[in-house]
């Protein structure tokens, strides 16, 4: 789905949804890694960002998990992605990126990855993005995210037979 951005010396077709990979980041023991944003209090999601032009939906995810978490690439074992994507308009409260980018939402791919438990993470190495992270047990993670991400979420996590 695209817009038209018209000017009286521009024509531009743009997507309505900024591309985007959520990744569900796992570990050896199956359980999974949540994150509470650092500039929206209470709002637990998984990791996820931006695809850049010309990346591929697991190279993204490789990418955001290293730089949100502030970890080495070498420690994330890209597992698999669904073919599936999900889009959703940002809340009201969310609706900053608009004026910056010109979309409404986000279209999200997703990876899944998993990395050692005993992992370090430096939140505050790339961009600080959260407050703090922590493993949790699958069955426990929907009833924590954020509601604009429980949809996406549980379909990644039942694409990827997590629960």
């Amino acid at each position: 789905m695209r817009d038209i951005i018209q000017a009286p010396w521009l024509r531009i077709l743009r997507p309505k949804y900024r591309p985007n990979v959520a990744v569900i980041v796992t570990n050896e023991e199956g359980d999974i890694l949540l994150a509470e944003r650092l500039d929206l209090p209470g709002v637990i999601q998984t990791v996820q960002g931006g695809i850049d032009a010309g990346e591929d939906v697991i190279d993204a995810g490789v990418r955001e998990t290293a730089e949100e978490l502030g970890i080495d690439e070498s420690v994330i074992e890209p597992i698999e992605y669904l073919l599936d994507s999900w889009s959703y308009d940002w809340p009201n409260p969310w609706k900053w990126p608009l004026l910056i980018s010109g979309y409404k939402g986000q279209e999200q791919q997703f990876v899944l990855v998993r990395i050692p438990k005993q992992t370090t993470f430096r939140l505050g190495k790339h961009f600080r993005e959260f407050k703090k992270v922590w493993w949790e047990r699958p069955e426990n993670v929907l009833n924590q995210v954020n509601e604009i991400k429980k949809e996406g979420i549980e379909k990644a996590m039942r694409g990827f037979n997590l629960i």
